[in-house]
């Protein structure tokens, strides 16, 4: 029966039978209405023929019945084998049929060629390929293109599904385009790319040390000529102690594995009886279809070296950012040429605000309240209303708050974060102070959601702003954000400052510089002079700091588990679990104090606030803390850094932070002694 069916399935042979069939019964019903002589012959081929068609309609219903049902299904179940193989089995391109488990139905004589398989039907394509089939079939419903490479060869793979009936079944062309990739590479990596170098303290050094500077430029100019050179690139200078570097691309790798060891090349470069450094900022980028995108890409790349405090190279490509070096600390500016263009720059974009909102970090410290208040100041003077957003029920603000309390200005100008949402229109401004990573801002979603950014801070920069901003402020080099603020409204309020306002920023340079005994230059004590005669009394704003008991109590919790590692680091570990949002505070206390002892140069305080181990970082000056504590998704100063680390035990973060120490310390060999 099953060969017959076989048979049948043949279209001349279905006809046949079923024209033998027709014709056998219209000779039997022809003879015998002749044969009962009830008609004439005439009338009998009429009635024959009308049968015949009946007969014939019946038959071919009844045939479709028994017959096609079963010839469908076996088609659609041997759609791939017989259909798929007759049409596209000598195709030169690989072609390949598969569920969307990645099981293969069905491959051509090309796929298998290109797999070296003989069988495939009970193999998946993830298997044989390395092809995501998530990925895959995203790019299928979408009609996009999608790359796959298979050994040394790379596939653009273009897909449909078969058809309604297999909806589940999908038909994959693969297009050998190894020959097309390997020619864009090569013409990447022969494509001219644009590097920006600049001798970041030369001005300061001249301050610092008259002599021999104009020697120190010269020297500098000989390394970096002689760098262009190794790279076969071209090294210009378009201005005084500024040089673009033009370079082929394929060498960007080779300076990333030597980390840019231009950095230290420059660095033993040394000025004056003191031997001061000379440091380099470099700024390169990958980003950009011409050679003048390129350019603005490696300029903004420069950028963000300088205001991570110089002495660094940075790298902008399509993957992200790369930063290298950064082992120098930045010597503090003394000119404030640039704090009276800020403050010019400020005031021409406040007037022209509807309103203006301020904000911090979270968890506050004084540096960030006293230069949200001094920005409000600010706001004040140029007549513009203005709000700062801060969390009103955290406890470390009740001291602010009562400072402020006879001020009638200061009323209702502290707004939560939900009620500064509803106060942003077309015309707001958004000034953030003491911060620039996103993911430490008070309100986040507000400053998604306000299109003209101000920044003013004097941490390093951790990334690129998402929303470039209206302008910003970072000096690394400054010992605080109540620092520049001071600066600024000293270029614009002489004299009009209330001795609460003046207090609290002075609160938050005592904070920042540890009473004056860390990264504190002619500037600070300028900002400090500036705030005296506005009325800040010193007495009184060390009673801001004073401790309670409790307090002490809970600092006592990180002195039973301090360790020494590396020589010169102490590390102080709070064991318990039960710790409040108070502890962040006490755990940065615990690492300020652990710089006093003897042979210490950086200390880390960690401990568990809801779920996630918060460290808190201080150095002498001599290790920077901030870029250890970066590779942890931290950030902050030179000096004093921090991170948290949610869902990390603390035997991991204690790991990762050795690991993190270890990598700077490898790096930094010449400024830091290894154990």
């Amino acid at each position: 029966m099953k060969k017959l069916l076989s048979r049948l399935k043949d279209q001349n042979n279905l006809r046949l039978v079923i024209l033998g069939v027709l014709a056998a019964i219209h000779l039997f019903i022809l003879k015998s209405l002749i044969s009962a002589d009830l008609f004439s012959p005439t009338t009998a081929t009429i009635l024959v023929l009308v049968l015949y068609v009946a007969l014939a309609f019946l038959a071919m219903m009844i045939l479709r019945m028994i017959y096609f049902k079963h010839y469908e299904m076996d088609l659609e179940k041997h759609y791939s084998t017989d259909v798929s193989s007759g049409l596209y089995n000598n195709i030169v391109a690989p072609i390949v049929a598969c569920d969307e488990d990645g099981n293969i139905q069905w491959g051509n004589k090309a796929f298998r060629a290109m797999l070296k398989e003989a069988e495939l039907t009970t193999k998946r394509l993830p298997a044989l390929t390395g092809v995501n089939m998530e990925m895959l079939l995203s790019t299928l419903e979408s009609g996009e293109e999608f790359k796959c490479s298979v050994g040394k060869r790379v596939y653009q793979i273009k897909g449909h599904i078969s058809s309604p009936s297999t909806a589940n079944l999908f038909v994959t062309v693969w297009y050998d385009i190894t020959e097309l990739e390997e020619t864009k590479a090569a013409q990447l990596e022969n494509e001219t790319l644009v590097a920006y170098i600049v001798i970041d303290n030369l001005e300061e050094l001249i301050q610092l040390e008259q002599e021999n500077v104009n020697s120190a430029a010269a020297q500098v100019e000989l390394v970096l000529r002689d760098f262009a050179d190794s790279y076969n690139g071209i090294l210009k200078s378009y201005e005084r102690d500024k040089y673009v570097f033009l370079y082929k691309a394929h060498h960007l790798q080779s300076l990333i594995e030597n980390k840019f060891e231009i950095l230290e090349k420059v660095r033993s470069v040394r000025v004056g009886a003191n031997y001061f450094p000379v440091t380099i900022s470099v700024g390169t980028s990958t980003i950009g279809e011409t050679l003048s995108e390129k350019e603005k890409s490696a300029q903004s790349a420069l950028e963000m070296a300088l205001a991570r405090g110089g002495d660094q190279a940075v790298v902008k490509t399509d993957k992200g950012v790369n930063i290298f070096g950064g082992i120098t600390k930045t010597v503090q500016k003394r000119t404030t040429i640039k704090s009276r263009t800020v403050a010019q720059a400020l005031a021409s974009l406040v007037t022209g605000s509807r309103n203006v909102l301020i904000m911090g970090h979270r968890n506050p410290d004084y540096d960030s309240i006293g230069s949200c208040v001094g920005a409000a100041k600010f706001c004040m003077l140029c007549g513009v209303k203005c709000n700062i957003i801060v969390d009103r029920k955290d406890p470390n603000l009740a001291k602010c708050f009562d400072l402020l309390s006879d001020l009638p200005a200061y009323d209702d100008i502290f707004v939560d974060a939900e009620s500064g949402q509803n106060l942003i229109n077309s015309k707001t401004l958004l000034i953030i102070t003491d911060v620039n990573n996103p993911k430490q801002f008070e309100a986040p979603h507000i400053a998604e959601n306000v299109h003209r950014i101000v920044y003013i801070d004097h941490h390093r920069m951790t990334g690129e702003f998402e929303i470039p901003p209206a302008l910003y402020y970072i000096e690394p080099s400054a010992s605080s954000a109540s620092e520049l603020i001071s600066e600024i409204l000293e270029q614009a309020a002489l004299g009009s400052l209330k001795k609460e306002e003046a207090e609290l920023l002075y609160a938050g340079i005592i904070l920042d510089t540890k009473r004056f005994s860390i990264n504190t230059g002619v500037r600070t004590f300028t900002a400090a002079l500036y705030l005296r005669g506005e009325g800040a009394d010193p007495i009184e704003v060390q009673e801001l700091f004073r401790t309670d008991l409790t307090d002490m109590e809970r600092e006592a919790r990180f002195q039973i588990n301090i360790a020494r590692y590396r020589k010169y680091i102490a590390i102080a570990v709070n064991p318990y679990q039960d710790n409040i949002a108070a502890d962040r505070i006490i755990a940065a206390k615990v690492a300020d104090k652990l710089l006093t002892a003897e042979n210490v140069l950086a200390s880390f305080a960690l401990c568990e606030i809801d779920g996630a181990i918060r460290i808190s970082a201080r150095s002498t000056g001599t290790i920077n803390v901030q870029i250890i504590l970066e590779r942890l998704n931290g950030g902050g100063h030179y000096d004093a850094a921090a991170t948290q680390m949610p869902g990390t035990s603390m035997e991991a973060a204690l790991l990762q932070l050795k690991e993190s120490i270890d990598q700077f310390l490898d790096v930094d060999s010449k400024s830091t002694e290894r154990n």
